[in-house]
């Protein structure tokens, strides 16, 4: 992932105002599918920390834990409830294939978000204009948890689908199954933020088991040099590379 591929991203059509200043969720899917394209750990690594970098705070704690695999708060006992049956039905209507035709297409790729970026690319063309944000991706994850009956789960999630670009739709429908399948684990998350604050892995590793494994915290409880871990709303250390870093 290149400052380039982020700048792109970020310059394409912007959030709604509700969400404005948030990251788009088309730089986190590009950054996956890079990170999903090399087998090489530190590759991986690298990529993520690079991302990481580049995003304001509220937005690394999202992406972290969404890298790390988990909708939610390590603490927090909130589930979405949606399942693959819920998934496809959404993405049928969201894009006018019936349920028939993304069936064997669910055997081919073995994927649902490879099947949600192929239907929307035939639906739509590959040039949507990214919208979605991070932020709404919370917001989603949120309102989907309280929620109830699977009509109106649907009609959350065919409102989003609608909107998403191919890649959106692939990673934020990744999400949802609580699998990403980009050949990362939590250890690397770790590596990738230690790289974006310049902190030694080891500090960042003690971090995680301090706030027991919610990696999204792990930048806001990491001080230079090391000291006893903060609370998680006090200031981390400057970024390398941001104003005031190393």
């Amino acid at each position: 992932m290149t400052r380039e591929t982020a700048s792109s991203a970020q310059g394409a059509t912007p959030p709604s105002d509700e969400h404005a200043g948030s990251t788009l969720l088309q730089l986190f899917a590009e950054t996956a599918e890079a990170v999903a394209a090399t087998s090489r750990k530190l590759e991986k690594a690298a990529l993520l920390g690079e991302y990481f970098h580049l995003l304001p705070d509220a937005d690394l704690t999202r992406a972290a834990r969404y890298f790390a695999g988990h909708q939610f708060a390590m603490n927090d006992a909130r589930t979405t409830n949606v399942g693959g049956s819920l998934l496809a039905k959404s993405l049928s209507e969201a894009t006018g294939f019936s349920l028939e035709n993304l069936s064997p297409r669910y055997v081919r790729l073995g994927d649902a978000g490879d099947v949600a970026a192929e239907v929307i690319v035939e639906a739509r063309g590959p040039n949507t204009p990214a919208t979605l944000t991070l932020a709404e991706t919370e917001s989603l994850l949120a309102t989907l948890s309280e929620t109830r009956g699977t009509l109106n789960k649907q009609r959350l999630l065919v409102n989003k689908l609608e909107r998403a670009t191919p890649l959106e739709a692939k990673y934020l429908i990744k999400l949802l199954t609580g699998d990403l399948r980009i050949g990362l684990r939590e250890g690397l998350v770790e590596d990738a933020l230690a790289r974006a604050f310049a902190q030694p892995l080891a500090n960042v590793a003690h971090a995680n088991m301090a706030i027991r494994g919610d990696v999204a915290f792990i930048p806001f409880t990491m001080s230079s040099p090391p000291s006893p871990v903060q609370s998680p709303c006090q200031r981390p250390v400057a970024r390398a590379g941001a104003p005031g870093g190393r």
